[in-house]
């Protein structure tokens, strides 16, 4: 077996990717404990740096996911949100977008796995680190949206 199959990094994102495209759509709790087990292995992923520097994964069409994602979440879409830093602002109220959150999670873990499959797993685990403060604001948004609508 591969030892990128061994991290716990990997495995998560892929679980994320598998549960996300594979198959029956999932539900929203479905959804959320795949999103929570992502943000928990950033918390456990090694400190590493990219090994080779110059190896870029595919550049995918953001706009083909953002399409694909909301063909097959058509339930999801806006959500409210509230910047935590700005009480009592008026500028604190935005809106989140869960279709958007999901494809940008998604291409980032698909850059993770692509990593750790082409190149090595330190470059994996500093992708999924680095991108965390892109992906876990993501992951954050539509985790407290999931968790909204499951408690509605």
């Amino acid at each position: 077996m591969a030892d990128f199959l061994q991290s716990d990094t990997v495995k998560a994102a892929q679980k994320f990717l598998n549960v996300v495209w594979t198959g029956t759509p999932p539900t929203d709790a479905e959804l959320l404990e795949v999103v929570d087990e992502l943000i928990s292995a950033y918390h456990k992923t090694p400190p590493a740096q990219f090994t080779d520097m110059y190896k870029q994964p595919p550049d995918e069409d953001w706009n083909v996911i953002w399409k694909e994602t909301g063909l097959r979440f058509p339930k999801l879409g806006f959500y409210s949100t509230v910047d935590p830093l700005k009480l009592g602002d008026q500028s604190a109220l935005g809106t989140g977008d869960a279709i958007d959150d999901i494809a940008d999670i998604t291409r980032e873990m698909r850059q993770v796995i692509w990593y750790a499959e082409n190149v090595h797993i330190d470059d994996a685990h500093t992708c999924f680190r680095q991108m965390y403060a892109h992906w876990g604001w993501h992951a954050r948004g539509l985790a407290n949206n999931l968790y909204a609508r499951i408690m509605s």
